[in-house]
């Protein structure tokens, strides 16, 4: 029940960011702070499906090489 609960808060937290607050679309470019974590996982993979380009930023180059499995565009290492 939690783990569901989670992916429901994680879900509503990315879309009311990237497509109510943001009105992301196709053409344009957006920057995730924390793109390994899992609202960044999930928001790289929304942000994909709108036709935006995804530049993230993560701490290791693991996390950083998932962002790019999940489709980011431009990878930062800000370590």
């Amino acid at each position: 029940v939690e783990e569901t609960a989670a992916v429901v808060e994680v879900g509503c937290t990315v879309w009311s960011n990237l497509g109510i607050e943001a009105n992301l679309h196709e053409g344009q470019r957006v920057l995730i702070h924390g793109g390994g974590g899992g609202i960044g996982t999930f928001a790289i993979q929304v942000a994909k499906a709108l036709g935006a380009e995804v530049a993230v930023t993560a701490g290791s180059q693991e996390k950083l090489e998932r962002c790019r499995e999940l489709g980011a565009d431009i990878l930062i290492n800000y370590k």
